[in-house]
């Protein structure tokens, strides 16, 4: 049984350790949301009277092993095949909790939507679209800095796609109005497989800042796409530009 505990302890201490940082920080989230859920559950077990009826044992609230038939003590100690289990059921949850965040948002309560997605993101840090749908949030309500802080944590858990540079980008260069931050974060979207419109907003920063040769290379990759309908216009544009400009014109 040592054994057994040990190598329980082992698997999941990452896990309990995320859980529990979770859980401290958004307690009374969590509370506030599931209380229907203890209510319905305390009414199942108790006795009229309050007490406990004795209930068979599972493996969920089986102290060892022993204490429950073959098939739930097989569970308990195949921990390998725990964390398929646990990633399902916490899946499940977070795909309540993103609902819910959607749902606060359509009744414009922006604040419980922002706290919703941030338990979700701390849950599951590859949904991209917590931290993008936070940023707009966090910026829509005068707290730009901690969009920012939002898309880093964004960044640094979804490091190898374009999607967040390109949201970092637009944060600044759409919302902020600050082409110059935005060009190093479209620099790296654009590093990975794309669409034309990350083209089209950096070759828009580059113009911003004068940039025209920067420019022209940008708007020429945007054409490059067989579903942009305008690169070329711009392109034809900057081409014109140039000329003007070497021209002393």
């Amino acid at each position: 049984m040592q054994d057994f505990n040990r190598d329980v302890q082992a698997m999941y201490q990452k896990r309990i350790e995320r859980l529990r940082s979770i859980v401290r920080q958004y307690s009374g989230w969590i509370m506030m949301l599931m209380l229907p859920v203890f209510m319905t559950g305390a009414a199942m077990a108790d006795g009229p009277t309050g007490n406990k009826k004795p209930h068979p044992v599972s493996f969920s609230n089986a102290k060892t092993p022993e204490q429950v038939d073959s098939p739930g003590s097989n569970i308990l100690r195949d921990v390998a095949a725990e964390p398929a289990t646990a990633d399902a059921i916490t899946a499940e949850v977070l795909r309540y909790l993103y609902e819910q965040a959607d749902s606060h948002f359509d009744a414009g309560e922006y604040n419980h939507c922002i706290n919703l997605n941030q338990i979700v993101a701390q849950g599951d840090p590859h949904n991209v679209e917590t931290y993008a749908n936070n940023a707009w949030l966090l910026w829509s309500t005068d707290r730009a800095q901690e969009g920012i802080a939002t898309l880093k944590r964004g960044i640094e858990a979804n490091p190898d796609t374009y999607y967040m540079y390109d949201e970092m980008g637009d944060f600044y260069w759409l919302y902020l109005k600050d082409p110059k931050s935005a060009i190093p974060y479209y620099e790296k979207a654009v590093q990975f497989k794309c669409p034309w419109f990350t083209w089209h907003n950096l070759a828009h920063c580059y113009e911003q800042l004068g940039e025209w040769s920067k420019a022209e290379a940008a708007w020429e990759h945007a054409a490059q796409y067989p579903d942009d309908p305008i690169a070329s216009i711009h392109l034809k544009r900057i081409k014109e530009k140039l000329v003007q400009q070497r021209s002393g014109g």
